[in-house]
């Protein structure tokens, strides 16, 4: 059997253990709680909801689907002898620090009670996540806290933090169902400031690696992002990205994904095939199609040359310059390019009443 997926190291999850047993001993020390908390802060905010769980197994903050946290018989007497009016509450409020774990606790007056004492601008990427994953908690008061706490801390928090927090989470968080009015304003608000919206755009940019299609997918709902478009067409590491915003610019409208669909195949057998189901609306921008399509027509990737070709195929009789376009797609390397330029030549001559040149 293969080992589940983990976010924390050997060593961490040792520290993890310890300050969960000092918390069910309700005196816990602080070097080991900064030393936890530099841990789970330093994690990359797209592993929230896996350390969530992870922290209710190891570090035992409340119930979870391994079990519910029970106090052993010695505990209790430690407890008591030490006095047993203290509980977590009171562990909370006299032990700064301990929100970063309670606000994964599985008790919802502790998660409300840490978000109400984080303060401050946000440490990492991953701090950011937490008091955005907040916002969809199921418990409405939560939400509301959580609202208060990025009031409080978002302002304050560097734009690289905001920026990497926002796409550790752009691919999910449309997903959030229990987000209204008031939480999804403070989302929205993230990608309102012109600073965070161009750190993203480096990012999709430049970044060579991880789920930039995904993400690139989820920008395409911000009308905000639409003026970077013809700069990932031309200029972006990944030639997924530029052959994306290369088709977003050639059609003149966004399109992404807002959710799935079966569809039948066949009845008999139960087979279906998933369908994405997409939204769209019209781009505001409006750029040179002809000076992007010769020059995507030049792409050294095939994937954006294609691109070219669809448009070409499909836009023909709207090109002025139609001719330029296809002599460059005569040459190309891939002969599914090549294919789409003879026939759109081929196309446009019998339709001008002109012999095809093999004749």
């Amino acid at each position: 059997m293969s080992k589940p997926r983990t976010s924390f190291t050997e060593v961490q999850r040792e520290r993890l253990t310890r300050l969960g047993e000092q918390i069910r001993m309700l005196a816990v020390e602080q070097r080991l709680l900064a030393e936890s908390c530099t841990d789970i802060l330093s994690l990359p905010a797209h592993t929230i909801n896996r350390v969530q769980d992870e922290l209710r197994r190891v570090a035992q903050v409340g119930w979870s689907v391994w079990g519910y946290r029970r106090l052993t018989l010695i505990e209790r007497l430690a407890q008591f002898f030490r006095g047993a009016a203290k509980d977590e509450q009171q562990l909370l409020r006299e032990t700064p620090g301990l929100e970063v774990l309670f606000v994964f606790h599985s008790d919802g007056y502790l998660r409300e009670a840490a978000l109400e004492r984080m303060d401050g601008p946000c440490q990492s990427p991953f701090d950011v996540a937490i008091v955005l994953y907040r916002l969809n908690d199921w418990v409405g008061p939560i939400r509301r806290a959580a609202v208060r706490c990025a009031q409080r801390r978002l302002p304050l928090t560097p734009v690289s933090h905001l920026a990497a927090a926002w796409v550790g989470l752009a691919d999910r968080m449309h997903l959030w169902a229990r987000v209204h009015e008031e939480q999804r304003a403070v989302l929205a608000s993230l990608v309102e400031r012109q600073e965070v919206r161009n750190a993203i755009a480096a990012w999709i940019d430049k970044e060579r690696s991880g789920p930039v299609t995904a993400i690139f997918d989820q920008v395409l709902r911000l009308p905000a992002f639409e003026p970077c478009l013809q700069d990932w067409a031309t200029g972006a590491r990944r030639p997924q990205v530029r052959a994306l915003a290369l088709k977003t610019l050639l059609e003149g409208k966004a399109r992404w994904v807002i959710g799935y669909r079966r569809h039948m195949i066949d009845k008999a057998y139960g087979v279906f095939r998933r369908i994405a189901d997409m939204a769209e609306r019209p781009l505001a921008v409006s750029p040179d199609r002809q000076a992007l399509m010769v020059q995507g027509a030049s792409d050294p990737s095939p994937i954006v040359r294609r691109i070219v070709a669809a448009a070409l195929v499909r836009d023909r009789n709207a090109l002025p310059g139609w001719r330029q376009i296809a002599d460059l797609l005569l040459m190309d390397r891939n002969p599914s390019v090549r294919e789409r330029a003879e026939w759109v030549i081929a196309e446009m001559q019998k339709t001008a009443g002109e012999p095809h040149p093999a004749a």
